[in-house]
């Protein structure tokens, strides 16, 4: 009898396991049951709507949060935006160091991209790699610029934009 939590791969598994990131579809997500003290981000979609989790009692904490898996605007999909990355930085922010749990529809562009950004929040360029690399993810790369974006200029850009301040004397 299998475990009724053994529903993602054994490779997306193992990534949990070693670096506390869990990538998923929503299919799966719908079904699964987290380890403790973890955190889920659902990436929505104007495409393919979400339904309930079977557990979202489970969860430390769930964002939400919507648009789709482009690079740009066209075709009436929206592509991650500046309000977006602020949204997902803010969640990391107030989660740091728990398990992380993101979905999107399939699992393979904006979720592993996100899971990646948190990797990167977390200074953790082992695993980080361990996404890009994986044969398994196609991480879509404006998702992960614009958060860790995000993360660099709340980590240096006040102090940066400080420091010009003073040396300028503006």
């Amino acid at each position: 009898m299998t475990h009724p939590n053994f529903v993602l791969p054994a490779a997306r598994a193992d990534l949990g396991i070693k670096y506390g990131v869990y990538i998923m579809s929503h299919d799966v997500c719908q079904k699964w049951t987290p380890p403790s003290d973890t955190v889920l981000i659902r990436i929505l979609s104007g495409l393919w709507p979400f339904g309930p989790l079977k557990n979202p009692d489970a969860f430390a904490d769930i964002l939400e949060v919507k648009f789709d898996d482009v690079d740009g605007i066209g075709g009436g999909q929206l592509p991650i935006q500046e309000k977006h990355a602020k949204l997902i930085v803010d969640f990391f922010e107030k989660n740091k160091g728990r398990k992380l749990a993101v979905h999107c529809h399939a699992g393979m562009s904006r979720s592993p991209a996100t899971a990646a950004a948190w990797l990167y929040f977390h200074d953790n360029k082992e695993g980080e790699e361990a996404i890009w690399n994986s044969p398994m993810f196609v991480c879509n790369r404006k998702v992960y610029r614009m958060v860790t974006e995000e993360v660099e200029n709340r980590r240096f850009g006040k102090r940066l934009r400080k420091g010009m301040i003073e040396k300028t004397g503006s």
